[in-house]
């Protein structure tokens, strides 16, 4: 088991709320019916009552960890977090550390990226529809 984790909680609640809780608050609080939305509220039920709530939400981080922590035997249980590489994994599994570097670490920097990308993609979708509704004959 891989349990992918944060330096500490804070470093945590800043990674999130940097990416992902903004959209996942306006989500949660819509229900606009974004397939994500069954998603959202399944990974973070139980976690916190509030993810809007930064000590809400590290507490729930903290007692997550230590939930699986518990669960999982220590031998089965592999902690990772971005910068460690393959090394633990791989250790883990029993397999060679790859001659490549490690993917990537998934940053604030990657991820507000990959959102600005898929946002043009998007854009550029959505005019070319436009385009060729206005184009068709009717």
């Amino acid at each position: 088991m891989l349990l992918s984790r944060r330096g500490d909680p804070e470093q945590w609640y800043r990674s999130m709320a940097a990416t992902v809780l903004p959209r996942t608050r306006e989500l949660l609080a819509t229900g606009d019916g974004d397939p994500m939305v069954p998603l959202f509220q399944v990974l973070f039920r139980g976690l916190c009552t509030d993810i809007g709530d930064p000590d809400d939400a590290m507490s729930g981080y903290e007692r997550w960890l230590s939930e699986v922590r518990t669960e999982i035997e220590p031998e089965r249980l592999v902690e990772w977090q971005p910068g460690d590489g393959w090394d633990p994994i791989c250790r883990a599994l029993a397999m060679p550390v790859p001659d490549r570097p490690f993917p990537h670490e998934n940053s604030t920097a990657d991820y507000r990226a990959r959102k600005e990308m898929r946002a043009r993609r998007d854009e550029a979708r959505l005019a070319s529809l436009r385009s060729a509704d206005r184009a068709a004959p009717g």
